[in-house]
């Protein structure tokens, strides 16, 4: 495999884009996760619900943001990896134009869909529903802005300048946590102050980036250009890849508004806080996406197919072993982590948490797979799938509760629906991106479900036997180093298992 083992100057640039996404992940999960518990506090559980609830819009495009962001990254690294500057200044002014043009198309169908829900079905106290409805129009308005500053957000990732993005994702989850301390100094409303200094926030970092942007990137110089077949290209890869996430962000956000029709604001503030682990994670596999899509795309406009299904193998391997690792910590002491995190355990929790830290791993396998269709640039009958099959969760989850089934079954049934999706997805990719699926199954699939088995017995006898701090501790140290083994000698090659000591080596000399 080239790209690893004869090129050290690729390995140390990933290597050190990673130590800096790395320090990111950790510091915003951890700044994250302390913020919740004080917003918590200070809104309490009720207006906390409501925020989830009402304030998911936000939640919801901040998950879209990503892929817009990934779609204007693709063609600015295609053409990076073509050197072609004009087309650079082109692909970044039509980008402008079609995160316009969808903006538009989401504040209509929100201002439309959004309200109706909320006057009609939405489950909050009569006295609060002001609050709900100006929360509601605060998080549109933040919604926007934030996919306008996309375009400029894919240029400081196209060029692997992960040490300021990494700084800015910093900056932004310690203005959140200040806000969060801050909320018992305004007498009024704290639920209507915290969403408008959450815009405000939202304003600040958008400003960062475009002077950043402005001062660093020749290609950011505003023209009135046109190129109609690009833009029909561009708008038709955003506009797939909109289709198939927004069906996927919309049914998460649909099924915590169904969870409040049937359970109420205090079943949600359940589901937010096991949302606020599971965004975590999520990070954790965007981090690495956003290290790897770069050079995925560029060795793809280079023409080099089988390096870049080399990157896709591997890169499904250590996105799951990572996964993996840090659930196997969260599923084993989940009830002590979440003690000390918010001082007692809400009601459901654990069992919500369980199920999307399982649904974590899957998404872990169809991350490298999205990057695939990514460097192709075809994202028609994936996304077209995708957006039909997804929001099955979404409409069978209303017909489980009203029938008296445990609301954690809604979770369970997420879960079995992405698995199916990702072998779906796979057999899809097989005739879009020529990817051999047989080498797939063999190579990423089998060994990554050899390490889930040998972590699911333990973690069988800890979840319903095993409540004292030694047996855990021990049994998640034997999980760890088994699963460990196992992926490295069962699940790399030669060639993967030499790249994977380089990156190592690189990391162990950057950190000294």
């Amino acid at each position: 495999m080239t790209f690893g083992v004869g090129n050290n100057s690729n390995i140390g640039r990933l290597a050190k884009n990673s130590i800096y996404m790395y320090m990111r992940m950790v510091v915003v999960m951890l700044v994250s996760l302390y913020t919740s518990r004080i917003i918590l506090q200070n809104l309490g559980i009720e207006d906390f619900g409501i925020y989830n609830v009402v304030g998911s819009i936000v939640v919801m495009f901040n998950s879209l943001k990503f892929i817009f962001t990934s779609s204007t990254q693709r063609y600015i690294n295609y053409e990076l990896g073509k050197g072609n500057q004009n087309a650079l200044n082109l692909v970044f002014n039509l980008s402008l134009k079609i995160n316009l043009l969808i903006g538009v198309v989401f504040f209509i169908l929100v201002e439309i869909v959004g309200l109706w829900f909320i006057n009609t079905h939405i489950n909050v106290p009569e006295e609060r529903f002001f609050a709900a409805q100006f929360v509601f129009q605060v998080s549109v308005i933040s919604a926007i802005f934030s996919l306008m500053m996309t375009s400029f957000e894919a240029l400081i990732i196209a060029h692997e300048h992960m040490g300021f993005y990494a700084g800015l994702s910093v900056a932004d989850v310690l203005l959140k946590l200040a806000i969060a301390f801050s909320l018992p100094l305004f007498p009024h409303d704290r639920l209507i102050t915290y969403a408008l200094l959450l815009l405000c926030a939202s304003v600040v970092l958008g400003g960062i980036k475009w002077l950043y942007c402005r001062q660093r990137y020749d290609e950011v110089v505003f023209r009135n250009v046109w190129d109609r077949k690009l833009f029909r290209e561009m708008t038709a890869f955003a506009g797939w890849n909109f289709f198939g996430n927004t069906a996927f962000a919309l049914t998460n956000n649909g099924i915590n508004m169904v969870l409040n029709v049937f359970g109420g604001p205090v079943v949600n503030a359940s589901r937010g806080i096991a949302f606020q682990v599971n965004y975590a994670l999520q990070q954790l596999q965007k981090n690495l996406s956003i290290v790897v899509e770069p050079f995925a795309i560029k060795t793809y406009a280079e023409g080099n197919m089988k390096k870049s299904f080399d990157v896709l193998y591997i890169t499904s391997k250590v996105y799951f072993l990572i996964q993996l690792l840090v659930v196997i910590i969260l599923s084993f002491f989940t009830k002590e982590i979440i003690t000390w995190w918010l001082g007692e355990v809400p009601p459901y929790v654990i069992s919500f948490l369980i199920f999307l830290l399982w649904y974590s791993l899957v998404r872990a396998l169809h991350n490298p797979i999205d990057t695939l269709f990514y460097s192709v640039g075809d994202m028609k009958y994936y996304q077209l799938f995708e957006g039909i099959f997804l929001p099955t969760p979404l409409i069978i989850s209303s017909f489980l509760l009203k029938y008296g089934f445990p609301f954690y079954s809604v979770f369970l049934l997420q879960l079995i629906v992405e698995a199916i999706n990702l072998i779906c997805v796979s057999v899809i990719a097989k005739h879009v991106c020529e990817l051999n699926l047989v080498r797939y199954v063999r190579s990423v699939f089998i060994p990554c479900m050899m390490s889930f088995l040998l972590y699911l017995a333990p973690f069988c006898y800890v979840f319903f036997y095993a409540d004292a701090w030694l047996p855990k501790v021990v049994l998640m140290f034997c999980t760890t180093v088994m699963v460990l083994v196992t992926m490295y000698v069962i699940g790399f090659n030669q060639q993967e298992r030499q790249i994977v000591r380089n990156m190592v080596r690189i990391v162990f000399r950057a950190l000294k």
